[in-house]
């Protein structure tokens, strides 16, 4: 079968939300899209990423990673060298996530179309992160997801077109998870593979491969993310939580939110959503180390006071590891009011900047914006 090869393809991928609802390590929630170019200044955490095919060049896989950090007013900055990042990957070549990755799906590609790729690749990521720092519980998966699409994508999506393709594409995507934490999971990352606005993960005992199922939100429901200035590492956030108890009546009653989480997701009942939209076990041990998280508890325990108990408007938790918030509303208006009364009492009451950015619906996950044609076929 004759395929078209790109000699570029041009791809956003959204910083996702993980443990979506208090469901932990099952569910992801997708941001709003990073900006689309490299100098646009509006949009949110994500990546942008360009792939570049270097005929002849098997082997060369040349990787330029940038840096955008936010201002005091929200806006991108232009983009920098990630030194730091850049410097870690050279004195860790096993956690060269973008390089492992490409070589991997190559490989699954080569067997597809039945010869191998003798081609190599540049590179270019430009990461969206406010605080310009890694280990934020938000958007570090999108590399992952965006490097495995995009070299599919470079030789006519041979993966992708198999019957389960994103299934497949999935499988690669979550071992770029392995590679930097050490675990193998994909609430990171399935959002952004299998295109949802909220992904959930299903129980089950081969978790090499496993079910995903996709939701649509209830159309008013929003999020905001609160990302302060400081990071957290991933290893040490799981570390915390390795041997600990809890008792029987906390493990019913997390099962008890997760069930009434989901119902109100089927019944597109917002409200009975956020009101369960909370990890009672991880939560409490993982809020001890967040600096700032009880603040935040606080605003939006004061705010809710103001409404009807039973119908809450708005909700908080932890983004994957932390230090990322989240927080859900029941509009736009009222994510960006609780963004910014988070922000401010942070600020105000534990001398914390952050940046809030508000987020809709957004269905699209690893998004291709732009493909230049090869005059090659494989």
């Amino acid at each position: 079968m004759s395929r078209l090869v790109y000699d570029k393809v041009t791809m956003v991928a959204p910083a996702q939300v993980a443990n979506f609802g208090g469901l932990f390590d099952r569910a992801g929630k997708l941001c709003c899209r990073p900006p689309l170019g490299p100098h646009d200044a509006e949009g949110g955490p994500g990546n942008w990423m360009q792939i570049k095919r270097l005929p002849g060049k098997k082997g060369v896989i040349d990787v330029d990673i940038q840096l955008r950090k936010c201002d005091e007013k929200g806006f991108w900055e232009s983009p920098q060298t990630f030194t730091k990042l850049l410097d870690e990957i050279k004195q860790h070549p096993e956690k060269d996530v973008l390089r492992l990755l490409t070589q991997a799906t190559c490989r699954k590609i080569s067997d597809l179309i039945g010869r191998p790729i003798d081609d190599g690749f540049h590179i270019h990521v430009i990461i969206h992160t406010p605080n310009g720092q890694t280990g934020l519980g938000l958007g570090g998966s999108a590399s992952s997801a965006a490097i495995v699409v995009a070299i599919d994508a470079m030789f006519g999506s041979p993966i992708a077109e198999l019957p389960h393709g994103d299934n497949i594409l999935l499988r690669l995507a979550a071992e770029g998870e392995r590679i930097a934490s050490g675990r193998l999971f994909f609430d990171n990352v399935a959002p952004l593979i299998i295109k949802g606005d909220m992904v959930y993960i299903t129980p089950d005992d081969d978790s090499e491969m496993p079910v995903v199922e996709t939701f649509d939100c209830p159309s008013n429901l929003h999020m905001v993310t609160i990302t302060p200035d400081f990071a957290i590492s991933t290893s040490e956030m799981t570390r915390i939580l390795q041997g600990r108890e809890v008792s029987w009546q906390t493990a019913e009653a997390a099962g008890d939110h997760k069930v009434e989480f989901m119902r109100g997701l089927l019944l597109k009942d917002m409200h009975l959503m956020i009101r369960h939209a909370t990890n009672i076990v991880t939560e409490p041990i993982r809020g001890q180390v967040v600096r700032g998280f009880s603040t935040a508890q606080q605003v939006v325990r004061e705010i809710n006071q103001e409404f009807d108990a039973d119908k809450p408007r708005f909700s908080l938790g932890i983004s994957g590891s932390g230090p990322t918030l989240y927080a859900l509303a029941c509009s736009l208006e009222e994510a960006n009011q609780i963004g910014f009364e988070i922000f401010k009492a942070l600020k105000e009451k534990d001398n914390i900047y952050s940046w809030w950015f508000c987020h809709s619906a957004n269905p699209h996950g690893a998004e291709i914006i732009g493909r230049e044609i090869s005059a090659y076929n494989v």
